[in-house]
């Protein structure tokens, strides 16, 4: 990861951000858990309570393990599993639940490349397309929200942007200052120098 060990100012999972997903989580799942129209059974009931739990794990205590003691293949290993698990909350829910994948939308963000964030919000976006097309809701319904989704995604993506930003801006305000102790510290110990062989001489 890039992050360096034991230095948490370069780390995305704070308390803050799995509040965040903690919170998200819990709103995709009252929506997912109370759809319009029929009632679902129990065990899917009980399907997408037990994976929106997962979601909330992997997004808060997974990724904090991963960003900090795990391999980039592992990054990539947990979100693929996230992204099983979103979709599947997604689809069983008949898209009611869709605000849970944007929690991961974020994160893929923070910590994939372009391509990883093309993935994960593609996937997303044709998972609720796909459950809304599927759930024999109407009309007016699969319009309202595929609208609340297709609103949702720029806005997520485009705050989770503006924190990268800000924390390698942090990171670079960090490296100047630390070169600068530095820079500072070698003209000291050159004037000590100047200063020992003035006075021998």
């Amino acid at each position: 990861m890039t992050a360096r060990p034991g230095d948490t100012t370069h780390y995305f999972s704070t308390p803050g951000v799995s509040l965040a997903v903690v919170t998200v989580t819990v709103a995709g799942l009252i929506g997912g858990l109370n759809p319009p129209g029929p009632s679902m059974s129990s065990l899917t009931f009980a399907g997408i309570a037990g994976l929106g739990v997962v979601h909330a794990l992997l997004g808060t205590v997974v990724i904090y393990f991963v960003e900090r003691r795990g391999t980039r293949a592992q990054l990539h290993v947990h979100f693929a599993v996230a992204l099983v698990v979103g979709v599947a909350v997604v689809l069983l829910s008949r898209g009611n639940g869709f605000l849970l994948v944007l929690s991961l939308i974020s994160q893929s963000v923070l910590y994939l490349p372009t391509p990883g964030i093309a993935l994960v919000t593609g996937a997303c976006v044709v998972a609720e397309a796909v459950a809304l097309g599927t759930g024999g809701t109407s009309a007016s319904q699969v319009t309202n929200s595929f609208v609340g989704f297709g609103s949702s995604v720029p806005f997520v993506v485009a705050f989770s942007h503006l924190l990268v930003r800000q924390r390698r801006a942090q990171a670079e305000v960090e490296r100047l200052a630390a070169d600068l102790g530095e820079a500072n510290e070698r003209l000291r110990a050159h004037a000590s120098d100047v200063e020992e062989l003035a006075t021998t001489k």
